[in-house]
């Protein structure tokens, strides 16, 4: 099998964990090596999150080994393979070689093997299928390094194929686009792209999410969702998807002050219909649900910095920034997202136990001269301290 290059210095190889679970992989002579995404960003000098591995040994010795060398092991697919190594807080799948042999278009019979090669065949993109030792050492049983380096993104073999195993593959190939590629997209590739769009109706809700949020969180989902639409595959998963310039103004405002947050951008793109059925559809949390009507419905945009901090204290400071992101561009409010992020929401220092103090005894009596109160201390935008309240509280009605 080629070999490429070296992977240089990682953290994540180097870190005690990934060690140990090497060492017990390889300890009895089998060949274990990273695969998929980890290799593909330390090639790219880009963060590693998951550490994926690939052994020839099968399953039931895989989880042998784990647990001959004290790691706990978890057969999270070992019908397919898969067994997962626990060490604290870190997690590593491992997935013993194998090719597909039957699919369904979602789920797949498979067969073990031996060979790195086979192994690589069967999976979705060129980008993805490099294997690499402990020691670094880079293997490129296809290829596919030009692809990778030239931000190519391809499917492995035949297009038409690969979607047929796994119809979410479709969704992957625009993702990782948005992500990696630098080149324009292959002809064949969309051409069976447009012809099997309509299969993405198979895939869960929950599936058809986790990929669509990954590819609003990029760094331009603009441009990937536009292509989609042009390509007629937008309208198979989300057809209410039409506002690309809020989105992207949106994505211009949150690269200078926050974190990409998929569910804002999608509130942003989203277009004229029901958000209830959407939010089925892609079986939202009802906390996701409920935040997206607000972003989506909400009218009020607060004008001052006094009704920042009104608005912020009976709704949320996330809810906010939501609607600061979504409505405005201009300097003022880029200065005003900065003050609503640093903004500490204040506790009203006032509870029933002093109001029954200074002599208010009945409940109803006490609910009204704390909501008075607290109303008071509001339109005073919070700056009466405890001491001020109190005075204010005994004071005849």
């Amino acid at each position: 099998m080629k070999t490429v290059t070296k992977i240089t210095e990682q953290k994540w190889i180097k870190s005690t964990a990934t060690v140990a679970v090497m060492n017990a992989l390889t300890a009895d002579g089998a060949v274990a090596r990273f695969v998929g995404g980890c290799v593909r960003n330390a090639l790219l000098n880009l963060a590693v999150s998951d550490v994926d591995i690939a052994t020839d040994s099968l399953p039931e010795e895989t989880v042998k080994l784990l647990e001959k060398a004290g790691i706990r092991a978890v057969p999270t697919g070992i019908k397919h393979g898969t067994v997962t190594a626990v060490i604290g807080k870190k997690y590593f799948e491992i997935t013993t070689l194998r090719s597909d042999i039957k699919t369904d278009g979602r789920h797949a019979e498979v067969a073990f093997s031996k060979s790195w090669t086979e192994d690589a065949k069967r999976r979705d993109l060129t980008i993805n299928t490099f294997f690499a030792d402990l020691d670094g050492t880079v293997y490129d049983p296809l290829d596919s390094f030009e692809d990778l380096k030239n931000g190519v993104i391809r499917f492995v073999g035949n297009p038409k194929k690969r979607l047929e195993e796994d119809i979410l593959r479709l969704l992957r190939f625009f993702r990782f686009y948005a992500y990696y590629g630098r080149s324009m997209l292959d002809d064949e590739a969309l051409e069976v792209c447009r012809e099997k769009a309509f299969n993405l109706k198979k895939l869960s809700g929950e599936r058809i999410r986790d990929e669509l949020f990954k590819i609003l969180k990029a760094p331009d989902p603009k441009a990937v969702l536009l292509l989609m639409q042009k390509n007629g595959i937008l309208e198979h998963f989300l057809p209410e998807a039409i506002n690309f310039d809020r989105l992207n103004q949106m994505v211009q405002l949150e690269n200078t002050y926050f974190e990409a947050d998929a569910l804002r951008r999608l509130a942003a793109v989203f277009g004229s219909a029901d958000i209830k059925e959407t939010a089925l559809r892609l079986k939202l949390s009802n906390k996701e649900k409920n935040r997206l009507i607000a972003i989506v419905t909400s009218d009020f945009y607060p004008e001052t910095e006094k009704d920042m901090h009104r608005f912020i204290y009976y709704n949320s400071k996330e809810l906010f920034i939501d609607l600061v992101l979504m409505n405005r561009t201009d300097d003022k409010w880029k200065d005003m997202l900065k003050k609503a992020d640093a903004w500490q929401i204040p506790i009203f220092p006032i509870s029933g136990k002093d109001a029954q103090a200074i002599g208010i005894t009945k409940g109803i009596e006490i609910g009204k001269a704390l909501k008075s109160l607290e109303k008071w201390w509001i339109e005073n935008d919070f700056t009466a301290d405890r001491e001020q309240l109190l005075e204010r509280l005994a004071e005849p009605a």
